[in-house]
């Protein structure tokens, strides 16, 4: 008897799968001068990161122990080295097809055993996705639901109920004959369900039964009766702001898509993305905007909602989205080293911001005016300095650095843009984001200035968003004990 797709409510690899022969191995010979027909089976797990992890297994001829099970003969003579080139396996499971893209093999091991004229080959594969899919394309897919870690602890932002039928559906082969027996279940469950534009998507927690247990968990479900799926630009957008805004980065590590079924039609999982994953996933979410009590949670859903729309129109133009990679990695790593990283990531987006929209593009004067008074002058220094070596160097920097604002003084000028109040905390952040940036050490007794810097720039990396995306309620001031709220053109501090 074999389990068909029985996980209908949580990812694929929340149990190991293993793919037996015949394979398809995507003209991998023919890259690599190596056969891999002494594979006869692939298993496919999660390792304690949550990362994807398949060994390959088989046996050749002991006859054959010579062969290289890799090919470590590829390089050219005098080449320091080559970049591997990824492939990709197919096999089989069940009725299904499942494919390591990209991926390539490495680390071989082989016994072998004299009695038996056999040798045991084992070898890793190393990917980061992998995909399941049903063989039958003629099937619409009518539902996705995408799968994430490092989710929220706190349920307040789950405001709406919602009920669904549950359906385990197993196949008992024998012969030619197939039968299939049905178990429907339900239950009630909290969601928050959400709309943006011409569809709407639901948010909704994971039972913590699912692997891994020491991460919280949702899924975000898109469907063709609420509107359609999106493209994946604008699914990871919604991850992205849902993640900023309630203070925790979400991490897609799958999704499922079923038919109007609701059977299970193609999935895929994938490595998340987080730095010191259990440490990570064991935090509880910082919250940005007032999160205390269920009805917090409806002005979120309403916060959200009214915002998401702009959030996906600017990410892209003023580089909101790396810049949040380097603030919630800013995170990850011990306080005294955060304020740098901190401090790029905002800066992607004044530099975002100089270029595509402000009105001064922190420059003193429009750059022709100011080749045209400089030109006299960049004469007369050329002839002064026409015997040393670095003359066109001075010229530069005096036509293009001198007009240029300081970056301390470009982020106050950025501030005062997008119409963003800042007081001496700000102030002081930004001066430590200097220091810190050209290498100056901190001594002990400033190691309670640091942890309120750091918190400083945190709240502040999170006000240049909401200010851009036209937030206009309460955001939470963690420079101070007990966590005020205040309006967003009050100061900190």
């Amino acid at each position: 008897m074999e389990d068909y797709w029985k996980h209908c409510n949580w990812e694929i690899l929340a149990e190991p799968i293993e793919i037996l022969e015949p394979f398809d191995f995507e003209n991998y010979y023919e890259k690599y001068k190596t056969p891999l027909e002494w594979i006869s089976s692939i298993k496919i797990k999660r390792n304690k990161q949550y990362k994807i992890s398949a060994i390959a297994r088989g046996f050749t001829p002991l006859s054959a122990r010579g062969f290289t099970l890799l090919p470590f003969d590829q390089q050219k003579e005098g080449e320091v080295g080559k970049l591997i080139e990824y492939v990709s396996i197919k096999g089989t499971k069940g009725s299904s097809t499942v494919e390591l893209n990209p991926c390539y093999v490495e680390s071989p091991e082989q016994q072998h055993n004299l009695l038996k004229d056999t040798t045991k080959n084992k070898a890793s594969i190393t990917t980061y996705k992998i995909k399941k899919y049903n063989n039958n394309d003629k099937i619409s897919k009518k539902v996705l639901k995408e799968w994430y870690i490092n989710a929220p602890h706190s349920p307040r932002y789950l405001v709406d109920n919602a009920c669904e039928e549950i359906k385990n559906v197993r196949i008992c082969k024998k012969g030619n004959i197939e039968d299939r027996y049905e178990r429907d279940g339900g239950g009630f469950y909290h969601t928050i369900h959400l709309k943006y534009e011409h569809f709407e998507f639901i948010i909704t927690p994971i039972k913590d039964h699912f692997e891994p247990t020491w991460s919280k968990k949702i899924s975000i479900e898109y469907r063709e009766d609420l509107g359609g799926i999106p493209d994946e630009n604008i699914r990871e957008a919604i991850a992205e702001f849902f993640g900023f805004l309630i203070g925790k980065k979400v991490s897609l590590i799958g999704h499922t898509y079923y038919d109007d079924k609701g059977s299970t039609i193609e999935a895929m999982a994938c490595n998340p993305n987080i730095f010191n994953i259990h440490n990570e996933c064991s935090k509880p979410e910082i919250d940005l905007i007032p999160m205390k009590c269920a009805e917090d949670g409806k002005i979120f859903k309403k916060i959200f909602e009214e915002l998401l729309p702009e959030y996906i129109k600017i990410r892209t133009k003023f580089s909101i989205r790396e810049a949040l990679m380097k603030y919630w990695f800013s995170q990850t790593i011990p306080r005294d080293e955060a304020l740098p990283i901190l401090s790029s990531g905002l800066e992607m987006i004044m530099k975002a911001w100089f270029k595509t929209k402000s009105p001064t593009g922190a420059i003193y004067m429009p750059q022709d005016i100011y080749d045209e008074k400089m030109s006299p002058i960049i004469k007369t220094i050329l002839e002064i300095f026409k015997e040393n070596q670095h003359k066109e160097k001075i010229k530069n920097k005096l036509m293009y650095n001198v007009n240029q604002m300081g970056v301390n003084e470009r982020f106050f000028v950025f501030f005062d843009e997008i119409g963003l109040s800042y007081g001496d905390v700000e102030k002081k952040a930004i001066k430590e984001r200097h220091s810190f940036a050209h290498g100056d050490l901190f001594q002990k007794e400033e190691i309670n200035d640091l942890i309120k810097n750091d918190a400083a720039y945190s709240i502040l990396f999170g006000k240049v968003i909401l200010q851009l995306l036209g937030y206009k309620g309460k955001y939470i001031d963690r420079t101070v004990l007990g966590f005020p709220e205040k309006e967003m053109q009050e100061k900190m501090g």
